[in-house]
């Protein structure tokens, strides 16, 4: 559990504050590390945009990038995640979160309390 040990959890958001919708769509990330149960740190972490058809590559090179940040996370948090992401993530070592809860904080203390729980949404 996340109470026995260190562990980096990536949480989507669009500004610091709140939890971000879909994770592809997602240009930053709240990283708490959590140190048996106790929130030890936080730090913002940035991802490249692809806003323009011109600049965006083909699907699983955009899951690549967006995640190439966070690697070093074990839990990746959104409100939603597409079902290509979660299979990309689930080969990538990580664990894909999805929350219903909207503040970074409360997804925090969950995560840190060791009481997040992924719901069941449809993904596309």
């Amino acid at each position: 559990t996340l109470l026995d040990r260190t562990v980096k959890i990536a949480i989507a958001t669009p500004d610091g504050r709140t939890v971000g919708g879909l994770l592809g769509r997602r240009t930053q990330f709240l990283v708490v590390t959590v140190d048996h149960g106790a929130i030890v740190d936080r730090e913002m972490r940035s991802t490249p945009a692809f806003r323009s058809p011109r600049n965006r590559p083909a699907r699983p090179a955009r899951v690549d990038a967006t995640l190439a940040p966070i690697t070093d996370c074990g839990l990746i948090v959104a409100r939603h995640i597409g079902w290509g992401a979660r299979d990309q993530m689930g080969r990538m070592g990580l664990t894909p979160i999805v929350t219903d809860r909207r503040s970074v904080d409360d997804a925090a203390a969950d995560c840190a309390a060791g009481s997040i729980v992924s719901i069941a949404r449809p993904l596309h």
